[in-house]
């Protein structure tokens, strides 16, 4: 097959291409596919036996789908902003989109669904094969890392509190991040995690809803997140 040679191309057509692709496309893209967030959301939420009455329900302008749009579009700059152009920003883009996924889930039925964090887990290690955001080795220990400090933390609490503190849920999504984003991060991880949970917890409190558990996985999607950012 015979491809056009770019020098016959304009300039000015190149630098258009350039920024659709590479800056308007991301953040349309991430306010489109936010604005499915929602309802897969809500649809999900009853799949994992949520109560309906739990569940926010809107009709006409739904104040949680145009967040979402907002957030996702957010999240697109913030991924033109911070990535290299191609796969890693687009990578980036898939990911912060799971995690907002999951973090609503998580808000809406206290679970964290496997068609979700198994996937996700998978394709960190895949792209760890491309050095996308850690090598393979890097992915390997980091998922392990991450996986074994909240399977211990799960355990110490059962043990020291008689019930269960931390899910199946978590610790994959856990093991997830850490593939992506290697064992060095693993750290930055845990206290980012542990930072935004005790902050969520001030915050209910403040609102006097302290009796209420609190999902870990919002706290844990965030954390991922910004030190994905931080290390861009």
């Amino acid at each position: 097959m015979v491809f056009m040679d770019q020098s016959l191309v304009h300039p000015e057509v190149r630098v258009f291409v350039s920024v659709w692709l590479n800056g308007i496309l991301p953040v349309a893209a991430g306010a489109a596919l936010a604005a499915l967030t929602w309802p897969l959301a809500r649809r999900q939420a009853f799949v994992l036996g949520a109560d309906p009455d739990s569940i926010p329900h809107e009709t006409g302008f739904q104040p949680r789908r145009g967040f979402c749009v907002l957030l996702g579009s957010a999240l697109g700059g913030l991924c033109v902003n911070f990535f290299a152009p191609g796969v890693q920003m687009w990578a980036a883009l898939m990911l912060g989109l799971i995690l907002f996924v999951l973090a609503w889930i998580d808000l809406d039925t206290r679970l964290l669904p496997n068609f979700l964090t198994i996937p996700l887990w998978m394709a960190g290690l895949l792209f760890s094969v491309l050095d996308v955001f850690a090598s393979p080795l890097q992915a390997v220990l980091g998922s392990a890392a991450a996986w074994f400090i909240f399977w211990l933390a799960g355990a110490l609490y059962r043990l020291l509190h008689g019930r269960t503190g931390l899910g199946g849920g978590d610790i994959k999504l856990a093991a997830a991040l850490g593939a992506w984003l290697g064992w060095p991060q693993v750290p930055s991880l845990l206290l980012l995690t542990a930072t935004l949970s005790l902050a969520s917890w001030g915050l209910m409190a403040a609102c006097g809803r302290t009796s209420r558990m609190q999902p870990l996985g919002p706290s844990l999607a965030l954390g991922g997140l910004l030190v994905l950012l931080m290390s861009a």
